[in-house]
């Protein structure tokens, strides 16, 4: 709660939840959080502003906006373009296979790549990335090093 990480900044003051790391995606020498979510929300960006303090720059990333069809499971951002900044993936799949009888989503999901822009947004470049990326599956990952 302290943090800024707790509660949505939606005016509704949902509790966040997901699947998670810290990493310095803004090459600023400390931890930003990003966290996954499942169908209907958003993947969340939180940048590090130090002292304990977190930013919710997921819509001005473009992270919720790319992310909000998806389920995700694993994630780490790394430099999977070589330009100098960090890249998100993510592994991607609705939470069960029983899920077409409540849900109109697809169990099997594409992972996510989204590029790191100079102006600190995301591209979503998983098509592009070609198999096996753009392919739907059950995937999970484990973002553990």
């Amino acid at each position: 709660m302290d943090a800024g990480v707790a509660l949505s900044d939606d005016g509704k003051k949902r509790v966040r939840n997901g699947y998670g790391i810290f990493e310095d995606y803004s090459t600023m020498a400390a931890p930003d959080v990003i966290l996954t979510a499942l169908t209907g929300q958003t993947f969340l960006l939180f940048k590090n502003l130090g002292k304990g303090q977190f930013q919710d720059v997921t819509s001005p990333s473009r992270v919720g906006r790319i992310s909000s069809k998806l389920s995700g499971w694993g994630v780490v951002f790394a430099d999977f373009d070589n330009d100098g900044r960090k890249d998100l993936f993510t592994a991607n799949s609705h939470v069960t296979d029983q899920h077409r009888f409540v849900f109109w989503r697809r169990y099997k999901e594409p992972n996510l790549i989204m590029a790191g822009q100079k102006d600190g947004t995301f591209a979503d470049v998983s098509e592009a990335s070609g198999a096996p990326f753009a392919m739907r599956a059950a995937h999970r990952g484990d973002s553990r090093r």
